[in-house]
């Protein structure tokens, strides 16, 4: 009878993973998840490289400037694209309904105006 409660318990034994397994696995899945968030961040970092590509790409063709597009490019925030930031800068605040606007609307057309004043005043000895 202890032989084959000793059995058992050996069998048991077999079947439960060792604490040194359960850690490497957990490793294992910590790499794994690791890799799955480098991945996407390259992929959100690649986007917003293109981003910018676009925007200088944009800008240039209307201004031609390369050192003021490629400021404008830089620092514009990602939901605004060149032709946005245009229209931004081409209305007053009142033909913008900027008073009835969201406030992240708010923030994004005075960012668009900030960056204006910023690459100007980059430009200007």
């Amino acid at each position: 009878m202890l032989r084959l409660a000793t059995l058992m318990l050996l069998l048991v034994g077999a079947c439960v993973p060792s604490v040194r397994a359960q850690s490497e696995l957990e490793k294992l899945e910590q790499m794994q998840e690791l890799k799955t968030l480098l991945r996407a961040l390259e992929k959100s970092k690649r986007n917003a490289d293109e981003a910018i590509q676009v925007k200088a790409y944009q800008c240039m063709n209307a201004i031609g400037d390369k050192s003021f597009c490629d400021c404008i490019a830089s620092h514009l925030p990602g939901a605004l694209d060149f032709r946005i930031y245009v229209s931004i800068l081409s209305q007053t605040k009142t033909a913008l309904k900027y008073e009835k606007r969201s406030s992240r609307d708010r923030v994004l057309i005075d960012n668009a105006r900030m960056v204006r004043e910023i690459c100007v005043n980059a430009r200007t000895p």
